[in-house]
């Protein structure tokens, strides 16, 4: 039987949210999916988060559909993943139930990092503060160094995240007496992971060497996609934000005797550098 399928003909399918229903709040939506805010009624938490991936036009019916529960489940997957290391299970959102196209998260209530620098750099232009304690100088190093040893972390644990960006990192602030042991008021959370993929798994072989440089490059790449992300939204970032931030990544991964210099995945992101800049100057 002819395939009679024709994409411009399909209709977009509408938000799994019914109609009418104003509980749903929708915090926001890219190309991939919508995020919604719901109440989770007799429970301890007030609210939980729906994440709906939802169907492309473009795509025949059944490879959507399976595409759509290959990436809904890849993600929470991997986010179980983080959760089950205990350097990160406090900084990713907890996975409640996989049932595609939806994904149910924690509800985490804070800003995004992005939100949260722009605010404190528009705080300090109409302060006249001069305690250094809570300078902004002082409050983004500390932002780019748990940036820097959270990345590392995740990356360490074999995640990449694919999507760095400070609108996919949430920051939660404490009380002071709530400070953690090394000073830090506020605990960053990384979210959407629906671009997030496992680093290959290293084993011995004639093949080991080519796995071993994949996984720089994909590191070195996620890294690249970071600091573009930074020097387009917060242009008025000093460059010690970055060079804090990748001290603080080195760290993380457990390689402070190499240094910055020495590291390999920063090695490689000069090169991704270099192939960015090409691009932009020959297409």
């Amino acid at each position: 039987e002819k395939n009679t399928f024709n994409p411009s003909k399909r209709p977009r399918k509408e938000p799994i949210k019914c109609p009418g229903d104003d509980s749903w709040t929708l915090l926001s939506q890219g190309a991939e999916a919508r995020v919604w805010k719901v109440p989770k009624p007799a429970s301890d938490e007030k609210y939980i988060i729906i994440k709906e991936r939802f169907s492309k036009a473009y795509r025949h019916p059944t490879l959507d559909e399976r595409l759509t529960k290959q990436r809904c489940r890849m993600e929470g997957r991997l986010l179980e993943k983080c959760r089950q290391q205990g350097t990160l299970e406090n900084h990713v959102p907890k996975v409640l139930k996989v049932d595609s196209p939806l994904l149910y998260l924690q509800y985490i209530e804070g800003k995004t990092v992005k939100q949260f620098i722009n605010d404190a750099i528009v705080g300090s232009e109409n302060t006249n503060g001069d305690d250094p304690s809570v300078s902004l100088e002082h409050l983004l190093t500390k932002i780019a160094n748990e940036m820097g040893r959270l990345i590392g972390t995740l990356h360490k644990e074999g995640v990449i995240h694919g999507d760095l960006t400070t609108s996919n990192i949430l920051i939660v602030e404490h009380a002071t007496s709530d400070a953690r042991e090394d000073g830090a008021a506020f605990v960053l959370y990384l979210i959407d992971f629906g671009l997030a993929k496992p680093l290959n798994q290293q084993k011995q072989g004639k093949n080991s060497s080519n796995i071993s440089n994949a996984n720089i490059e994909e590191k070195a790449v996620d890294l690249y996609v970071l600091e573009r992300a930074l020097q387009s939204t917060h242009p008025q970032l000093a460059p010690s934000f970055w060079t804090t931030l990748e001290k603080a990544y080195v760290l993380a991964l457990e390689q402070p005797s190499v240094g910055v210099e020495q590291c390999q995945t920063l090695k490689r992101l000069e090169q991704v550098r270099q192939r960015g800049r090409k691009r932009e100057c020959f297409g």
